[in-house]
């Protein structure tokens, strides 16, 4: 019999919790869209699982081309050898439930060193003709960049440190209602190129520093925000050939260990499950 039915917050699947009869020598699970089954081999249900193993209890994950916000009923069908056991119908809706409460350490970043970077240029460390730096996800095009600018992408976002099941902290239960809130997974590693481009190499260092700066000042900011680990460092390059001008480049490799998970709300449909003989 199904004795639970839970929703897998990804959405489009249910878990199935399985407590098979102990006469049981073969069983299957059938799945429709009403609850109309006509026997074990009902050709117009979908069959979502088959066993010949004698089990005590079962957990099964059903992904067959289930569509969120639609009720699907259930039945299994026992086999003693002799004929076949079909259970009360328990029925149950996918829904997706996750929340993305992480958050993104490039998008962050980007936004510390914009405001890090208005704040130099009042403080007058920093002097663009144009009256401000822009802070870009991807290269300036030449012809459209107003020069200095600076650019920020990823290197690296990978797992750093895992835990037992992917949760990153314990489940808890709302206030509400029998909803438990859980997490999965895991601290990572980012690594973030951080590049000053300008026409200048003089500026170039006075860019390399005011970057420096931002970047030390918001440690207290990035520790609160969830990022640990921190570390930066800096190096020069030139390119020389690939614009109308040269570019003088400041680098900078910045890296920390920072969370990344999805929080989902968890509920469950227990069903009290009949026998009915056939």
């Amino acid at each position: 019999m199904i004795r639970l039915i839970q929703t897998i917050p990804a959405g489009n699947a249910l878990r199935l919790f399985l407590t098979p009869l102990e006469i049981a020598t073969r069983w299957r699970v059938l799945r429709r869209t009403d609850d109309s089954f006509s026997d074990f081999d009902d050709k117009d249900a979908v069959l979502v699982y088959e066993s010949t193993q004698a089990v005590s209890e079962s957990v099964h994950v059903d992904s067959k081309k289930l569509v969120n916000g639609i009720r699907y009923y259930y039945r299994v069908y026992y086999s003693d050898g002799f004929r076949w056991i079909a259970t009360e119908s328990v029925s149950a809706i996918p829904e997706s439930t996750y929340r993305a409460d992480d958050n993104d350490v490039l998008s962050f970043v980007r936004e510390r060193l914009q405001l890090g970077l208005v704040q130099a240029i009042i403080d007058k460390q920093l002097f663009p003709n144009s009256g401000k730096i822009a802070v870009l996800n991807a290269p300036p095009q030449f012809e459209n960049a107003a020069f200095p600018v600076v650019t920020i992408h990823i290197d690296k976002d990978a797992p750093a440190e895992r835990f037992l099941g992917e949760s990153l902290y314990e489940d808890q239960i709302e206030l509400t209602g029998d909803t438990w809130i859980e997490t999965e997974g895991w601290l990572a590693q980012w690594s973030l190129s951080i590049i000053g481009w300008s026409m200048n190499p003089d500026e170039r260092i006075a860019l390399r520093n005011a970057i420096k700066r931002i970047l030390l000042i918001n440690l207290p900011v990035f520790d609160a925000w969830g990022m640990d680990q921190v570390s930066f460092d800096f190096s020069d390059s030139e390119d020389l050939n690939s614009y109308p001008a040269p570019i003088y480049q400041v680098i900078t490799n910045f890296t920390c260990i920072a969370p990344a998970y999805v929080s989902a709300s968890t509920g469950s449909r227990v069903s009290d499950v009949q026998l009915i003989v056939r």
